[in-house]
């Protein structure tokens, strides 16, 4: 599986784009959504800047 990820300054934050390719057998795309999902939530919540 490859992922490739940007990061795009936007205002007050930042933007996170997350592409995948050649997905393991057995592991439908929405299972991925899923678990990027779930990932990019708590990068989020460790990174975000509290006001």
């Amino acid at each position: 599986m490859r992922i490739v990820v940007d990061f795009a300054p936007k205002h007050g934050g930042c933007e996170v784009t997350m592409s995948f390719a050649d997905l393991p057998p057995g592991l439908s795309a929405q299972d991925n959504e899923l678990g990027a999902r779930l990932s990019l939530q708590q990068l989020a919540r460790r990174f975000q800047v509290r006001r």
